[in-house]
């Protein structure tokens, strides 16, 4: 009897590592003005037989972290590909290049930024497999990173400066690194950045920077919160318990999820919203020492669960922790803010859109919190086409409502009507061209977030619409927790570690500032010819420099590979796509560098630091 082989399907993980270097390669894109802005994205496609396409999306910061970001878009068809490619050309300026080029400007950015102690995405360990092993089969390119043959951190604050200024000193030295704050025109040395002279100085020059430059203020927060629960009582403790463990935090297991969501759902939802109160009483006015010290994420998991019940009548309590302090939102959700409430947002609110209306005309909240409203409701007419014409009436309720609050910064300010401006290029609202042209012409609109109205017009009618993914499925959205949680974990324990060694190693120093010292100005103009002007985006954070020969080639370590991450198209903040902006329209006058192809070997100074 002749014996039959099963096919097996692979999974698309699998199938990345074990088949993605046997495809044809596709076109190949970079952006090639990076060497001004930092900001370099690479794309890699790869082409299946039955004419789909796998792609490679790239992050990198080449002043000096390397790698920062990767995104994999899985044998997606010709029409969802074109559109991916016309939205990274339109808000990166992408060009075709060979694979040669984005192959080199990876790998390079990858050493450069593993020489300053970053560690690369977990994504990168599976999107790596759509890229060409990096061997000596593929030509080198001399492309130069950093500035001035450093690394080079442009930091958002000072407390940026005071996480990662230690880090790349404890990994490159103080004498390998040039650093500044956004707004401030001079660039100073690493030997500077423990002198107080020095911090008092460039303090200094970022105030008089901010008074020239055109201001955008957001609305002054003046919401008065009603009284909150301030004991706990819950039904379900079991539940409570759970919600609050360590062992929970940011993410719960697929067998505890199914354990809470068999409890009876009117009971577990009231239960719910009564955590979500209890937690928004505690930290909605002040936030002290202890409860950061102790800090949970109890409140992302109530948004979680109350979004997968699905219970209309929770939007009231969900649109409540809406009308909090920016403090409430960096403790509880930082960077996670638009991840987690959209789609809960979305997934109650869909069906009562007045009550978004009615939200919006609160007076005095957080802009950044009142905004998330907008990509919600934005998903409604993703999500139902055929509900269109319903959400762009919706919005043209909003926008005539704003045009006279826009100027007097109530109920609105121009940070917000230039995000909402963006998300609207989403469904390429055309219709709402006249009531935009007069919002812009107020003069209330911040401009710098999304253009001018002629550009806001131009890309309206020529853009191809291109969204954002979300995940509204509960268990897929705890998967993506749970793999970026390895992640900042990770990241965060080894600069935590390295920032306190070094602070360490400086203490006995800074007591040893005398009074006659603090009469010295620094000498800045003594570094003069290695410091230069700088421009970069606001949305550059870790920026750095050093400029660093790709020489030879890498071999890929073997790590224990995560699962394959979802891929979302569109960075997240008004900040990068200002930052893409920027990168295009800078006038910096710099030299480009120039590529050829090297076999010169690193220094003896570079492979001591890599051992």
């Amino acid at each position: 009897m002749k014996k039959t082989t099963k096919n097996v399907m692979l999974t698309p993980e699998q199938y990345i590592r074990q088949k993605a270097r046997t495809l044809p390669l596709g076109q190949c894109y970079m952006n090639k003005n990076w060497f001004i802005s930092g900001i370099a994205i690479g794309v890699v496609s790869r082409c299946h037989t039955k004419g789909t396409y796998t792609v490679g999306i790239f992050q990198m910061d080449t002043f000096c972290s390397g790698i920062n970001e990767c995104k994999i878009e899985f044998s997606i068809d010709k029409s969802n590909y074109t559109n991916l490619i016309n939205y990274l050309t339109e808000n990166f300026k992408i060009e075709p290049v060979t694979y040669t080029e984005v192959h080199n400007l990876i790998y390079g950015a990858m050493e450069f930024g593993e020489e300053a102690g970053f560690t690369l995405p977990n994504a990168f360990h599976l999107a790596k497999f759509i890229l060409e092993e990096d061997t000596e089969d593929i030509p080198l390119i001399n492309y130069q990173y950093g500035k001035n043959g450093k690394h080079f951190l442009l930091a958002e604050n000072e407390s940026e400066l005071d996480t990662f200024m230690p880090h790349l000193i404890s990994h490159l030295g103080k004498e390998n690194i040039l650093f500044t704050i956004y707004g401030c025109n001079q660039v100073f040395r690493g030997e500077d950045f423990y002198d107080r002279h020095t911090r008092a100085l460039m303090r200094s020059l970022v105030e008089q920077m901010n008074k020239k430059e055109e201001n955008y203020p957001i609305e002054a927060y003046s919401y008065v919160h009603p009284e909150y629960p301030s004991t706990l009582q819950v039904k379900h403790q079991e539940l409570a318990d759970a919600l609050y463990s360590q062992k929970n935090t940011l993410f719960l297991t697929e067998d505890k999820i199914k354990e809470i969501l068999a409890l009876p759902h009117e009971e577990l939802r009231a239960d719910l919203e009564q955590i979500l109160l209890y937690e928004t009483g505690k930290t909605a006015d002040q936030i002290n020492e202890d409860q950061y010290s102790n800090k949970g994420t109890t409140l992302l998991h109530c948004l979680i669960l109350l979004g997968e019940l699905g219970y209309k009548e929770s939007l009231p309590t969900i649109l409540e922790t809406l009308c909090q302090k920016k403090e409430y939102y960096d403790f509880h959700l930082g960077v996670l803010l638009n991840e987690i409430y959209v789609p809960t947002l979305y997934l109650l609110g869909k069906e009562q859109l007045d009550k978004f209306y009615e939200f919006l005309q609160i007076p005095g909240l957080y802009t950044f919190a009142r905004y998330l409203v907008f990509p919600a409701v934005i998903q409604v007419a993703i999500q139902h086409p055929e509900r269109r014409e319903e959400v762009i009436e919706w919005f043209r309720k909003v926008l005539t409502f704003y045009k006279d609050k826009v100027v007097e910064k109530k109920c609105c300010d121009g940070n917000l009507i230039g995000l909402l401006t963006i998300d609207l290029f989403k469904i390429k609202a055309v219709e709402l061209l006249p009531e935009l042209k007069a919002l812009f012409e107020t003069g209330g609109v911040d401009t710098t977030c999304c253009g001018n109205y002629e550009q806001v017009e131009k890309k309206m009618k020529d853009s191809n619409p291109f969204n954002i993914t979300y995940q509204f499925d509960i268990f897929k959205r705890y998967e993506e927790l749970h793999e970026r949680y390895d992640k900042i974990a990770a990241e965060e324990a080894e600069i935590a570690q390295q920032a306190q060694e070094a602070q360490d190693a400086q203490t006995v120093s800074n007591e040893e500032v005398t009074d006659v010292e603090e009469m010295v100005e620094p000498k800045v103009e003594e570094v003069a010819a290695e410091e230069t002007e700088v421009e970069a985006p606001k949305a550059k954070k870790k920026a750095k420099t050093a400029t660093k020969s790709k020489t030879t080639k890498t071999k890929e370590k073997a790590e224990k590979a995560p699962k394959a991450e979802k891929v979302e198209k569109t960075p997240k903040t008004a900040k990068a796509k200002k930052a893409a902006k920027e990168e295009t329209e800078s006038s910096v006058k710099e030299t480009k560098p120039k590529t050829k192809k090297t076999t010169a070997k690193k220094s003896k100074a570079a492979d001591t630091e890599e051992k």
